[in-house]
């Protein structure tokens, strides 16, 4: 019985979303919304309130060690950042007893309660691991473990957007009159970059790599393996108030043209191949390298989205 209710929960998520989905047996992680959610269930206890209590506590413990498994990207999963850092260890932690509880219902019949919680991959997880009050209290050898994993600046410049184009027009009208030439030109700088981009975002077609696997850091690199995105183009607040992911992610690539992350009129290129062993860093060819220059303004601002093969090995 208990069995048979856990695959009812699952069902609808596995056959019916087009959202990317990875599912263990307690745990599913939707890197589409950015989300993970566990399960965890009783023994069975005739008191209602110690079933529940006992439920959320094996939820948040499957939570625990799922996490633990979340690749921050090719070759560093989040357990490698615990055991690297006492600090993300109790950063982790914390985020994972402080999970939103979403259903907790004692069965009366069996005698047993079954809770489901849930964490955000970039308000809660990413944002645990990346606060800059966190990472100004590691010591060198941490710091330098977590900054070349995302290879962002702590205060890295700032994104512009298109509603913030008139305001930025005026004061270089007003540089012009006070002769600063120097602000003058890097406004007219970011002012260029907005006339030069015609599309909305850029999507990613990965749909013929079965070997990519998805990690919260997923890089795009060069036929070299260097790192073109997301390097130090963009703030890593960009991820965390999206999914926590350094890209969108979508199985349908309709879908994906119309995701809010990238608006309708994506950019789009095929992703050649994984590099090597680097499972989470998609290869993009030296060609469209150079057709994508003109729209860093798109990857400072993390409007990017990548469509996964439907099956993955």
């Amino acid at each position: 019985m208990k069995n048979f209710l856990f695959l009812l929960f699952l069902i609808p998520f596995s056959l019916f979303s087009k959202d990317v989905i990875e599912e263990s047996e307690y745990c599913k992680t939707n890197w589409t919304i950015g989300t993970i959610e566990c399960t965890g269930e009783s023994a069975e206890e005739p008191v209602r309130y110690n079933a529940k209590r006992a439920s959320v506590t094996i939820a948040r413990r499957n939570l625990l060690e799922y996490t633990e498994g979340v690749k921050i990207d090719s070759s560093t999963t989040v357990k490698d950042g615990m055991l690297k850092s006492d600090i993300i260890t109790s950063s982790v932690i914390g985020t994972v007893n402080g999970a939103q509880v979403i259903s907790n219902k004692y069965n009366s019949s069996d005698k047993y309660a079954t809770a489901v919680i849930k964490i955000d991959l970039g308000k809660d997880l990413l944002k645990s691991i990346l606060r800059n009050d966190k990472l100004t209290k590691m010591n060198s050898d941490e710091f330098k473990f977590f900054t070349n994993i995302f290879n962002t600046q702590l205060n890295a410049k700032e994104v512009y957007t298109t509603n913030e184009k008139e305001t930025i027009n005026k004061l270089i009208k007003d540089f012009k009159e006070t002769d600063n030439k120097s602000a003058k030109e890097f406004l007219e700088k970011i002012i260029e970059e907005f006339d030069t981009t015609l599309y909305s975002g850029i999507l990613i077609d990965a749909r013929e790599l079965k070997d990519m696997e998805i990690a919260l850091n997923l890089k795009l690199v060069n036929t070299y393996g260097e790192e073109i995105y997301p390097s130090n183009l963009t703030k890593k607040t960009n991820f965390i108030e999206k999914n926590g992911v350094s890209v969108a992610l979508d199985l349908d690539i309709n879908d994906a043209r119309n995701n809010a992350r990238v608006l309708n009129v994506p950019y789009e290129i095929k992703a050649v191949s994984t590099f090597k062993n680097k499972k989470s860093d998609l290869v993009i060819s030296n060609e469209d390298i150079e057709k994508l220059n003109p729209y860093n303004m798109l990857l400072k601002q993390a409007k990017i989205i990548v469509v996964v093969p439907k099956s993955r090995k």
